[in-house]
């Protein structure tokens, strides 16, 4: 597993497929038998599991984002179990209830509001987090006041949607805490 020098945790969507816990990023049309991605089609091919990911991050060190898919009520709790005690792992989920049963089975654990659209960024302002939850928002809906509002709610905030490193910059001075980008190689020369 190689890791850029400037990535500090790689991120992992976790969705539920039956009895597996599944490691993928594209959603999967089922009776088409293909995975969309953007514009372009993805033959299906087996995910790896969550457990085979987080043995192959205990193996190199690497810490880990664990994003939430899907709302099924059992998916956090088997999460919450296959995530083993010394491995650094933050997670995040738009279904924000998962994040409490993450809580309550592995203390300790990052946790972050996974905001994706103006009304769950409206009603996050609103609800109270628990104790250590910060916000992970797509980088669309974000300007300085904004950050601003959401580090005095949440105390930390991550984004996504981060393409290149001016953004990125723009990002960090307004005071977001933490980068997901899909190309770190494009920031290792700034």
């Amino acid at each position: 597993m190689a890791v850029a020098p400037l990535v500090d945790r790689v991120e992992v969507d976790v969705r539920r497929r039956g009895s597996r816990l599944e490691a993928r990023h594209p959603r999967r049309l089922p009776l088409l038998g293909w995975w969309f991605e953007g514009p372009r089609r993805v033959p299906v091919r087996p995910a790896p599991t969550l457990e085979e990911v987080v043995a192959t991050a205990l193996e190199h060190g690497v810490a880990l984002l664990v994003d939430l898919k899907g709302g099924w009520p059992s998916t956090a709790a088997r999460v919450a179990r296959a995530l083993p005690a010394d491995l650094d792992v933050v997670v995040s989920a738009r279904a924000w209830w998962q994040l409490g049963v993450i809580a309550r089975r592995r203390r300790g654990t990052g946790l972050l509001r996974s905001i994706g659209r103006r009304w769950q960024l409206s009603l996050s302002r609103r609800l109270r987090p628990r104790r250590g939850e910060g916000a992970v928002v797509h980088q669309g809906l974000l300007d300085a006041p904004t950050v601003r509002a959401l580090g005095r709610h949440h105390g930390h905030v991550w984004t996504w949607g981060v393409d290149d490193p001016a953004t990125a910059g723009k990002l960090v001075a307004w005071g977001v805490d933490g980068l997901i980008v899909d190309h770190p190689e494009r920031f290792a020369a700034s």
